[in-house]
């Protein structure tokens, strides 16, 4: 397996996140798949896609031609052209002391089949690289245990928490 992870390159690269995205849906999931195999929240569309990628780089890894992961991130500048993140935008400007400068995580997500073997850290990693010294905020359903503990693993700290959309969300960060 020789994977590589890039930035996004293209728009059918953006359209190939949706797929994986919409399979990884909670909504699209059984319960006893959302506990083993953990699962997405939101559905984004190909225009915010763009318009993410305009403004930063929207990290993929690829086996061969097959996408198996993304991470997604925008700056606080796309907070009115996301408007489901604005709960979240909303906990963070009044989070004391003030966050750094920060980069939000979109939404993360690998492949079935791909899990448990590095692919997260390596995304997080080549991500970090290209938006340090930003750090990197992102939420985290309680619900989803499996992203809770990867994201542990990976240094995330839990900074806050919010409610809604009818869950309890665990706020992280990773510097």
């Amino acid at each position: 397996m020789s994977v590589q992870y890039r930035p996004a390159a293209s728009p059918g690269e953006l359209q190939a996140i949706l797929e994986l995205q919409g399979e990884n849906l909670r909504d699209s999931l059984t319960p006893e798949e959302r506990e083993r195999e953990g699962f997405v929240t939101l559905r984004y569309t190909l225009q915010e896609l763009a318009g993410m990628q305009a403004q930063g780089p929207q990290m993929v890894a690829f086996d061969g031609d097959r996408l198996i992961g993304y991470a997604l991130s925008l700056t606080p500048g796309l907070r009115q052209q996301v408007p489901t993140l604005e709960p979240l935008f909303s906990v963070l400007e009044k989070t004391t002391p003030p966050l750094p400068p920060y980069r939000l995580m979109g939404q993360v997500c690998i492949r079935k089949g791909y899990r448990g073997v590095g692919h997260l850290r390596a995304l997080y990693e080549r991500l970090k690289e290209r938006v340090s010294p930003d750090t990197l905020v992102t939420e985290i359903s309680q619900e989803n245990r499996r992203s809770l503990k990867a994201h542990g693993k990976m240094g995330f700290k839990k900074i806050a928490e919010r409610q809604g959309e009818g869950q309890v969300w665990d706020i992280v960060l990773w510097e």
